[in-house]
């Protein structure tokens, strides 16, 4: 049955095999078969359109003939970057070959209007763009419009400018045309300006409350250079622009993005090639517009081009027609009125009248002050609100600007910060501000002044043709200005030279300030009309402008009592030093002086308008001048403060010639003294009498109350100032002043710069040194100067407090300058005429002893043999009787810290066993005492037949170490020249003693090595002693006798802890007697109290210590013996018989063998902490 089965199968198969390759054969025959149909005949044109084909990569695959010959590829391989190169925009090709669409494009000088297709295949999507060219006489192949629309709105158009040529008009009819066939929110109509290149706005209609849309007033704005915004872009491209969604296009922005706007559609407005304009349509919605919309403003915009020319061209005709007119009113006002005043209120009448505003008036420019200033009269305002108003130009400002760069300036907008900048609070508040211009001024290539205009009529806003309309009045009205300028300054001038010529001849008084000020004035309030005139001087000293007298005007009461501060950077300071003049018509309410002493004081004299001039000679403000309430009531204007001013520049050099004149007489005072000083100084005579007439000639040269001298002491390098060498002051004593005191390296003595001040009190610079003699010689004022001799500083030169009233200047301080070499060559000279030949011989006699003494102290270091080296050089080289030198012992080691203890006396051993009262008060003070005569001086002569004593204390390391001292039977032996010469061998005893203690510190180090020697050495005996056998009794006897030894202290008691019986036995001993070391034996005090004693307040290292004072609580019970009867040495540091000194010793971990007791050290002292 299978093989049947197999057989059946196989011959079906080979059944429909047959059928197949029969159907086959047949189906390629019919294809081979020629049609039969007939051919319908058509008529073909040629084509004109451009076809580009290319793959879904962007590689072009076909381009006809025309496409070639648009691109240039001239039989080459087209290449779709290169091609897009060409095309302007030039994303707008690629954006054909990515996706289907429809776009306008301009290629060289065609323009272009193509529509992409998608074709899918097999081998992927390829694009076909297809592209013709739009001419005048063709609309784009693809437009979907009702061309009966087009011919409608053209026809309206065309209409509505042939009955009027306004060109509002005309703009208002085309958008209203187009709005019936395509609805938007706003349209722009803009026309283009061939001179800036750039688009002007000149109609927004909004088809939407205005509240919803941002109206932008910035002027800056309503202008669109060429590819800024989508208006510049229509304009660079001269192409079409529809942007459905404007937050998804990126390639062009508009120049201010409007949050409510999302769909816009543009059309350039072109005739013969030239552009016109643009017009530009907005709307809230997106995709609102549409490229038939497109296509429809393309038909209408050569009509609406035509028409806003020909509107244009007539409203330029009628501006210039009424400029010429307006030119020639202006002109008429300028030829029939003379009088400043009435030309400039017909000027600002007609002008005001021809644009049609609510204000107008002048500002002219001062180059001088850099303000502008009001011209009144001003056209539709009162004067008072604008007769001194002025506008001061600031760099760096919107009003710098428009003066330095635009031709005009205007803004509709009240809130402008311009406007706000300008200051009309009075005219703003009487009749509002809605719209400003501002026009500069020209006279030939100068800028003098502004035109100002404010609110047209019927709250129109300023335009673009307004602003040229008054460009040309602007002009006319610069040359009207600039005549009524050159009258006034005729009239001016001849003002000005008859008071010139009038104050000049106070020249004759100049000897006299009192005299010329009384001229001055007097002149001034005549050729002003004033109630008062008078001069301020500046006096820097005191910050002040006084008033001088006379003042025209005032009693001289009122002028004694009108100075006015004028503190540096204050109000005051800036209005006559920041500027040449200043006014106010109201004093009392005047914003710059309202709180002022200006303001007060002047009130206060009656003084109700004022003005103020600078007095300016070579750039030194002098001070001011300054008149005062006209008599006819009126207020003070602009020409008032600059005749004020001229006036000031001619007085101020009369005040100057007069100050010179002043200046020579006191320079030929100054002569005269120099000379008297010269002649004193060279005078040969004692210093002290010599120096008395120079600080009294010194006195009167430079009217000072006070004159003082101070000279260094070569010694003690102390500046000192000798009740001799003061004049004005009553000194008893010499006054002393350490020269290395701190801060007094910045003294002029020091620091040889001089030192000026005319408020000594409060002066920062003046050091505290100088504080108390300043308090206690009540100096407000005063001039230091040093004194050099062979670039020596020996000294300063002072002068204080000048005549009251005034102060010390540079020239007093340049006077001193030259006085001070003077004074110091006479003080050198003088010093050299002191030194006679006793004193010579005296002197040598005294460098001797020091070279002996310097000698001995290099060969030697025993202190007795040195300090008694200098005790008998003191005797031989002074007229003392008798010399002793006193060596202190430590002064931690005195009893109180005015109780010094003698260590040892070298020399009247016998007649002085102790400190002498002199002495003792010289160690404490630190100070050279010297008793000229015991019979006049407090303290008892000490030996009793001392009539004169000298003591010198000795000190080292600023501690006192010990003295000399000298005494004579005779009164007065001991003068400056012996305590030097003392002084001098202080300081070589102090080397000595220095050098003795030192030398004792290296002997006391080695002998405490030694002894760490010998320690050690007896370390190992005791423990060859301990191997060897010994008992732990001769151990530790071993151990007290060396510590006995090497430590220092005379008794060493060892005890041994009895742990069982918990008591200390006493086991060894070192110092004590054996009487006394068994009694103690037989006490064996308990653990518990030994350790009580031990507290860690005592502690010292590894020992306690129990000084007598204070512990005697704790040691009240100890069983304890006393070996030595009282203190050894004296002071706080003396080891008291009562002190107690334990060791405790430790064995391994801290476990306690026993306790070492010792006393009476053989330093006796306490141990100390460190």
């Amino acid at each position: 049955m299978i093989e049947v089965y197999l057989i059946i199968t196989g011959l079906i198969f080979f059944a429909w095999l047959m059928v197949l390759v029969r159907q086959t054969q047949q189906g390629l025959r019919a294809d081979d078969t020629p049609a039969t149909r007939s051919i319908i005949p058509v008529n073909l044109v040629e084509a004109d359109e451009a076809v580009v084909v290319a793959e879904a990569r962007g590689r072009v695959v076909y381009a006809n003939d025309l496409a070639r010959d648009w691109f240039g590829v001239n039989g080459g391989t087209p290449n779709l970057h290169l091609m897009a190169q060409m095309v302007q925009p030039s994303d707008t090709l690629h954006d054909l070959f990515a996706d289907a669409g429809h776009a306008s494009f301009r290629l060289g000088p065609r323009r272009i209007d193509a529509v992409s297709h998608a074709i899918p295949g097999t081998e992927g999507r390829k694009m076909v763009v297809v592209m013709r060219e739009m001419t005048a006489t063709s609309l784009p192949a693809y437009a979907d419009f009702d061309p009966l629309r087009a011919l409608s709105i053209i026809h309206d158009i065309s209409q509505a400018t042939g009955t009027g040529l306004d060109l509002n008009a005309a703009v208002d009819a085309i958008l209203r045309s187009i709005r019936q066939v395509i609805k938007y929110d706003e349209a722009e109509v803009t026309l283009w300006d061939p001179d800036a290149e750039s688009l002007r706005p000149i109609r927004r209609q909004r088809a939407i409350p205005a509240s919803t849309r941002l109206v932008q007033d910035d002027q800056a704005a309503m202008v669109y250079e060429l590819g800024e915004g989508y208006s510049g872009w229509i304009a660079m491209y001269r192409q079409p622009l529809l942007i459905e969604d404007v937050t998804t296009r990126t390639d062009v922005l508009p120049k201010a993005f409007q949050s409510d706007m999302h769909s816009y559609v543009g059309v350039p407005l072109v005739i013969n090639q030239d552009l016109v304009g643009t017009l530009e349509l907005t709307d809230r919605a997106r995709n609102a517009f549409s490229q038939r919309d497109v296509s429809l403003l393309q038909a209408v915009a050569g009509q609406v081009a035509a028409s806003l020319q020909a509107a244009h061209m007539y409203h330029n005709q009628t501006v210039r027609v009424s400029e010429l007119r307006g030119l020639q009113q202006i002109a008429e006002a300028m030829v029939q009125l003379s009088e400043p005043y009435e030309l400039y209120g017909q000027l600002t009448q007609r002008i005001a009248s021809l644009i049609d505003t609510e204000l107008c008036g002048v500002l002219l420019y001062d180059d001088e002050d850099e303000v502008f200033r009001s011209q009144p009269p001003f056209y539709g305002v009162p004067d008072a609100l604008i007769e001194h108003y002025q506008l001061t130009l600031v760099p760096d400002t919107e009003l710098y600007t428009i003066w330095h760069h635009l031709p005009w300036w205007f803004t509709n907008d009240p809130n402008s910060p311009l406007v706000q900048a300008m200051g009309f609070d009075d005219l703003r508040s009487a009749m509002g501000i809605n719209s400003m211009a501002l026009v500069p001024m020209i006279s030939g290539a100068r800028r003098i002044g502004l035109l100002l205009v404010i609110n047209k009529h019927n709250q129109q806003d300023f335009d673009e043709d307004d602003m040229r309309t008054l460009m040309s009045f602007a002009s006319q009205a610069a040359i009207v200005t600039e005549n009524a300028r050159l009258y006034l300054d005729e009239q001016r001038r001849s003002r000005e030279l008859g008071g010139l010529q009038q104050i000049a001849q106070a020249i004759g008084v100049l000897r006299s300030p009192s005299e010329l000020y009384s001229q001055i004035t007097a002149r001034i309030a005549s050729l002003m009309d004033v109630e008062m005139c008078g001069v301020l001087l500046y006096e820097p000293g005191e910050h002040v402008l006084a008033s001088q007298q006379p003042f025209f005007g005032l009693d001289d009461e009122s002028v004694n009592f009108y100075h006015v501060p004028s503190a540096p950077g204050s109000a005051v300071a800036r209005l006559w030093q920041r500027q040449n003049t200043w006014f106010s018509n109201n004093l009392r309410d005047d914003p710059d002086v309202r709180e002022t002493d200006l303001a007060e004081l002047a009130l206060q004299v009656g003084i109700q308008k004022t003005v103020i001039a600078a007095l300016v000679v070579g750039g030194n403000r002098l001070g001011v001048i300054q008149v005062a309430n006209r008599l006819d009531g009126t207020d003070f204007v602009a020409d008032d403060v600059r005749l004020l001013s001229i006036f000031a520049g001619q007085a101020a050099i009369l005040i100057d010639n007069a100050r010179l004149y002043r200046e020579m007489q006191r320079r030929t005072h100054e002569a005269e003294g120099l000379r008297a000083v010269t002649e004193i100084a060279s005078q040969v005579a004692p210093l002290s009498e010599t120096m008395e007439q120079v600080v009294i000639a010194i006195a009167n040269l430079l009217a000072s109350h006070i004159v003082a001298v101070s000279l260094v002491d070569e010694k003690s390098g102390k500046l000192v100032v000798h009740p001799e060498h003061v004049w004005g002051i009553d000194l008893e004593e010499p006054h002393y002043f350490d020269a290395y005191a701190p801060g007094f390296e910045r003294s002029v003595f020091v620091s040889r710069r001089p030192f000026m001040s005319n408020s000594l009190h409060d002066d920062h610079r003046v050091l505290d040194i100088y504080q108390d003699i300043i308090a206690e010689w009540d100096i407000y004022n005063t001039i230091q100067v040093p004194l050099v001799i062979q670039d020596r500083s020996i000294g300063e030169l002072t002068v204080a407090n000048k005549t009251p009233g005034e102060y010390y200047t540079g020239n007093d301080l340049q006077l001193m300058l030259g006085l001070a070499p003077q004074v110091a060559a006479m003080v050198d000279r003088m010093r050299l005429y002191e030194a006679t030949d006793q004193d010579l011989h005296k002197r040598v006699q005294e460098l001797d002893a020091l070279s002996r003494v310097s000698h001995e102290l290099s060969q030697t270091l025993e202190l007795d043999r040195m300090l008694d080296v200098i005790r008998q050089e003191a005797l031989r080289s002074t007229s003392a009787t008798a010399v002793s030198v006193v060596l202190l012992v430590d002064q931690e080691d005195w009893p109180a810290a005015d109780e010094p203890l003698i260590d040892r006396r070298y020399g009247e051993t016998q007649e002085l066993t102790e400190l002498t009262p002199l002495e003792r008060q010289a160690v404490v003070s630190h100070e050279v005492l010297s008793v000229p005569d015991y019979d006049a001086h407090e303290l008892d002569p000490l030996p009793n037949q001392a009539r004169s004593a000298l003591v010198v204390p000795i000190s080292l390391e600023d501690s006192p170490v010990g003295l000399i001292h000298l005494y004579s039977k005779a009164a007065a032996t001991f003068d400056q020249r012996v305590i030097n010469f003392v002084l001098a061998l202080t300081d070589q005893a102090t080397v000595a003693i220095g050098n003795a203690r030192r030398y004792q510190q290296q002997l006391e180090v080695n002998r405490q090595l030694r002894v760490r020697a010998e320690r050690m050495g007896r370390l190992s005996e005791l423990g060859e002693l301990f191997r060897q056998g010994a008992s732990l009794a001769d151990t530790l006897k071993q151990v007290a006798e060396s510590v006995q030894e090497t430590v220092g202290f005379n008794i060493v008691l060892i005890s041994v802890v009895d742990e069982r019986e918990q008591v200390l036995r006493r086991t060894a001993h070192a110092g004590l007697p054996e009487a006394v070391f068994q009694e103690v034996q037989a006490t064996a005090p308990p653990l518990e109290q030994a350790r009580s004693v031990m507290q860690a307040q005592y502690k010292i290292s590894g020992s306690y210590f129990l000084p007598a004072e204070g512990t005697e609580a704790l040691t009240a019970e100890l069983p304890t013996v006393q070996m030595v009867e009282s203190r050894s040495r004296h002071g706080a540091r003396a080891w008291d018989p009562e002190d107690l000194m334990l060791v405790p010793l430790y064995g391994a971990r801290g476990r306690w063998l026993g306790l070492m007791s010792v006393d009476d050290p053989r330093s006796g002292r306490r141990p100390s902490r460190d």
